[in-house]
């Protein structure tokens, strides 16, 4: 089985490298693929699946396919909160069974965030608060500063103006005692 990985790897790297004999770019792409096959290159020598960012995963993981299927919700949330939530609740479904907090903790921001798009204020605030603490957990501070923001959006939504400035003031709070989180509410 070793020697068939180590055969696929090199007649990849022979295909591309002949591929890219008529490029203008070659040095280049060379040095790129290069690259790729080197950090991608042990785990194909040992029959380890990769991902699309190189990392050693269990079959079936694709952490660049999660993370693409997350932008696109964000992308047509404003228009299609439906199908920002079908693309949330996917993305969920299908790291539960791997471990890692960011791509889990986006997809419940992402499902709230559908959910407040279609005014359903409660659920909303139920996926940000499991959102908030996780990145609370990792310490993840610029998520949390926006998960708080977006908790004082969804209480505004409510009518529950005291708690929605208390959301408000803790993201408030920090973005300007932390660095990280200041950047993402332009505060410097």
């Amino acid at each position: 089985m070793l020697g068939l990985n180590r055969l696929r790897f090199y007649v990849v790297y022979f295909e591309i490298n002949f591929l890219l004999s008529c490029s203008l770019m070659k040095s280049l792409l060379k040095v790129l693929i290069f690259f790729q096959l080197l950090i991608t290159g042990p785990a194909l020598l040992a029959g380890i699946s990769s991902d699309s960012l190189g990392w050693a995963l269990k079959p079936g993981y694709d952490s660049l396919k999660f993370s693409r299927l997350l932008t696109w919700g964000y992308e047509i949330l404003p228009n299609q909160p439906d199908s920002a939530l079908f693309f949330g609740r996917k993305v969920l479904t299908a790291l539960k069974q791997y471990p890692g907090w960011r791509l889990k903790a986006e997809a419940l921001g992402l499902i709230g965030s559908g959910h407040n798009g279609k005014a359903n204020f409660d659920s909303s605030i139920f996926y940000f608060e499991a959102c908030r603490k996780i990145f609370e957990e990792n310490n993840y501070l610029r998520g949390v500063a926006n998960m708080w923001n977006s908790l004082g959006n969804a209480y505004m939504g409510l009518g529950k103006n005291q708690k929605a400035l208390e959301a408000y003031r803790a993201s408030n709070h920090l973005a300007l005692s932390h660095a990280e989180a200041s950047s993402l509410l332009g505060i410097s």
